[in-house]
This record gives structure tokens, C-alpha cells and sequence, in this order.
């Protein structure tokens, strides 16, 4: 569990540079996974006018995107959603996963086109960011098969995503054939804003590590419960902890230690809702490249 020193101490070690400086940081990602840098803002990874061609596409649907509902949600205009499948909340088998994968990958191009190839420039970007790795999206476990790039994420006002750790998905059986390719356990998250809200929407990051709670709980409790305390009473135990927020502008790239640190969003505020694209990125096994999916 991560404290401060003192009040005026930041809690995580976080880097904020602009798009055209990447090429000056070529360790990051190694930097990131061996927990010398907690997470980084990428300013301007996307212009005002590939940002705004993005909104206006997808608030007229003019991309076939498959939309999912939040699970525990029930389809309505207040409702949070997805555009693409996420991994995390995908069926076990993956087989519906894999097919939505395939147009998603599709639909990315779609949506920004012409000027912006989305895959070619997050290749550019995190690869500089990774020691001139090569960048790939990883392959399913057919023929044909691939995981999808980056999914789309709509909160609506009042809405909030819980709190949650991303090396939960250790304990999913989804993880089986990703974790064959990739270094999973030491997994960052990392998603654009495409449209952040009139107010809230904070990515609110925690001191309390997936190591400081995973190892206490067998594997069969859900990884919702593991931040609260079992003596009955249910306080959280995510609220005794230190915690720093953080609300990238629209454009940004936001990577961060979403494996290890447990992290939230908090309730939007006003009409707009928060948009995001994103997903997860890991070394290969022979740390030789960098994976990206959703």
C-alpha cells in the first residue's frame, strides 16, 4: 500500500508530455513495468479536428459498431455502455468476443479515416515509448483470429465505474490463451479521451496495490469484494487509502498501472457523456514486443 510522505508529496509518480516529445522517452514502458513510473498524459495524441470527425461519426452511427450495455444494466438513453466487445466482459469461450473483434478492428479504421490510420499510430507512439519495439495487436487462438485494438466507452451523467484493479482479469477464464502470449500480471491500462465531461469523469487512482489484497482472498471471491474488509461491518477498505485523480483533455493518451493499482471513475457531471477509447498493453513473454487489446 502506497502513502504519502506528507501532504504537499504526489502519490504516484506521473509524467505529462506532448505527442511530438514521445521520441525523448524510449524506456517508458519498461520504466512503467518496473514500477519506476506510475503512469503517463500524452497530450495532443489526436488533433481537435480527428477528435471532433470522431464525435460527429459516431453520434450520427454512421460505423457499425456492436454496443454492449454494462453488465447489471438495463438498455435506455441513461445507460453506460460499450462500442466493441471488452475482453473483461466478454463470454468465457471468446467466441462471440473474437467475431466482434474482427469488425471492431475494421470499424477503427472506419472512424478515422482519412487522415489518421488508428493501429499505425498507436504502433508509432508506443513503440517509441517502448525501446522501438514492435507493436502488434495479439492473434486469437484460430486461425484468423485476433483480440480487438481498443473499445469505445460511454458513461452517461450520474454514472461512475466502480472500484476495480485490472490484474483481476488473472482470475477470468478469458485471461487463458492472452496470458500464453503476453505478461498479463504486469499489464497498464490506457485509453484517449474522445470527449471528456462538463464535470467528474476523474480517473481516481488508489494507493492499494492487486498484491496488497489478491494474495489474502482465494481465487473463487469475486474480485468486486476483495476491497472490502470481511469482519462483518463491510467498511472499504479502498477509502483508508491514499488517492490522486487525474482528467486528461480530449486528444490525450493516458497510460497508467491499471494492474496494479486499484482505480475508479467518478460520477459524471452534465449533459455530455464521457467517451473514452481504449484497452491494456503487456510485454510479449520474451519481452521482444508489445501487445495491445481490449
Amino acid at each position: 500500500m502506497r502513502r504519502r510522505a506528507s501532504a504537499n508529496e504526489p502519490l504516484f509518480r506521473f509524467l505529462f508530455i506532448d505527442a511530438a516529445d514521445v521520441s525523448r522517452h524510449p524506456t517508458l514502458i519498461d520504466d512503467m513495468i518496473a514500477k519506476h513510473v506510475d503512469g503517463v498524459i500524452i497530450r495532443n495524441m489526436f488533433d481537435s479536428k480527428t477528435i471532433s470527425r470522431i464525435k460527429e461519426r459516431l453520434g450520427a452511427n454512421d460505423v457499425p459498431f456492436e454496443k454492449r450495455i454494462f453488465n447489471g444494466f438495463v438498455d435506455g438513453p441513461n445507460a453506460p455502455y460499450t462500442l466493441g466487445r471488452a475482453i473483461v466482459s466478454a463470454d468465457p469461450d471468446l467466441v462471440e468476443y473474437f467475431n466482434v473483434a474482427h469488425s471492431t478492428r475494421t470499424n477503427l479504421r472506419t472512424i478515422f479515416e482519412p487522415e489518421v490510420d488508428f493501429e499505425k499510430r498507436m504502433a508509432e507512439v508506443f513503440g517509441s515509448l517502448a525501446n522501438g519495439r514492435p507493436v502488434s495487436v495479439p492473434s486469437g487462438p484460430a486461425d484468423g483470429q485476433t483480440y480487438a485494438p481498443a473499445t469505445f466507452r460511454f458513461l452517461p451523467e450520474g454514472r461512475d465505474i466502480g472500484v476495480h484493479v485490472g490484474n483481476s482479469f488473472l482470475r477470468l477464464a478469458q485471461a487463458k490463451h492472452l496470458s500464453s502470449l503476453v505478461d498479463v500480471g504486469d499489464q497498464l491500462s490506457y485509453f484517449i479521451t474522445v470527449q471528456a465531461p462538463e464535470g467528474g469523469g476523474e480517473l481516481i487512482v488508489y494507493g492499494l496495490e492487486w498484491d496488497d489484497v489478491a494474495s489474502k482472498f482465494p481465487a473463487e471471491i469475486s474480485p468486486n469484494e476483495m476491497v472490502y474488509d470481511r469482519t462483518g461491518v463491510m467498511i472499504r477498505l479502498i477509502e483508508l487509502c491514499d488517492k490522486e485523480a487525474y482528467k486528461p483533455g480530449n486528444g490525450d493518451l493516458l497510460i497508467f498501472d491499471g494492474g496494479r493499482y486499484y482505480h475508479r471513475v467518478s460520477h459524471i457531471i452534465g449533459a455530455d457523456p464521457r467517451c473514452t477509447l481504449g484497452g491494456f498493453l503487456a510485454l510479449s513473454h520474451d519481452k521482444k514486443q508489445l501487445c495491445y487489446w481490449s
